[in-house]
């Protein structure tokens, strides 16, 4: 059975180990010691993994059904297309398109790669179909660079991503707690208790959104950068081979 992987701890165990973790802080801060989960390492750490494995996987899949949700990305712009991305760094055009749109004729005989002046001119249809090209070529780049045993950077990168991805989800949902546990307590806890309480989850929110879009950004930078190199190297991927 192959272990853990840096994709697992991150994407999964760890989110839910945060939740955990600033939960139990939240309460203590609210003084509702009613609700307190008193668990530790030392003594229930087979139930503190599970409950953080199973609270970060349903992070994890709720992460994917909203954060391209439209009134999700406007408060915390965590994921942006592949796309926008792509043009937002006129650099990546001047270096990978021809590269790319010789592989992408192979695939949907078209050119998938266009400059961004070119892009705005078109009307909404042919700027979605241009978008969902795009999102396929990432897609089949992706699994075939994971074939090929070539993505390791690239997942790193991607591993923080879904970290800080879904720590922000589970920020959001202990600031909504926070909030709903103030009002429970509101009568007996202090103006600096309840500043801490609702401000920590606040300025993780912030934090996480932050460095998510970072992570998201170098991700697919370093996923063009290696297929590229690929490409270049296996004569535009017809002789390559599987480590």
């Amino acid at each position: 059975m192959d272990k853990f992987s840096l994709y697992d701890l991150l994407g999964l165990l760890f989110p839910g180990l945060f939740f955990l973790y600033l939960f139990q802080l939240e309460l203590n801060l609210l003084e509702i010691s009613s609700f307190s989960i008193q668990m530790t390492l030392k003594s229930d750490w087979i139930l503190f993994l599970f409950l953080g494995l199973l609270i970060g996987s349903l992070l994890y899949v709720t992460s994917f059904a909203i954060v391209q949700k439209k009134f999700f990305v406007r408060f915390f712009p965590v994921y942006h297309g592949v796309l926008r991305i792509y043009n937002n760094m006129p650099f990546m055009h001047d270096m990978f398109a021809n590269t790319f749109n010789k592989k992408a004729r192979e695939w949907t005989d078209k050119d998938v790669f266009i400059r961004k002046d070119s892009y705005d001119l078109l009307d909404e249809k042919q700027q979605k179909l241009q978008e969902d090209l795009q999102d396929e070529f990432y897609d089949r780049m992706y699994y075939e660079l994971e074939y090929l045993a070539k993505i390791d950077v690239s997942k790193s990168f991607q591993s923080f991503y879904f970290f800080f991805r879904q720590s922000l989800l589970a920020a959001i949902l202990l600031l909504l707690l926070a909030l709903i546990l103030f009002l429970y307590s509101f009568s007996h806890i202090s103006v600096k208790q309840s500043i801490c309480a609702i401000g920590i989850p606040l300025l993780f929110c912030i934090l996480f959104t932050r460095l998510a879009m970072w992570y998201r950004k170098q991700m697919i930078l370093k996923m063009y950068y290696t297929y590229f190199t690929h490409l270049n190297l296996t004569q535009n991927g017809n002789t390559a081979t599987n480590k």
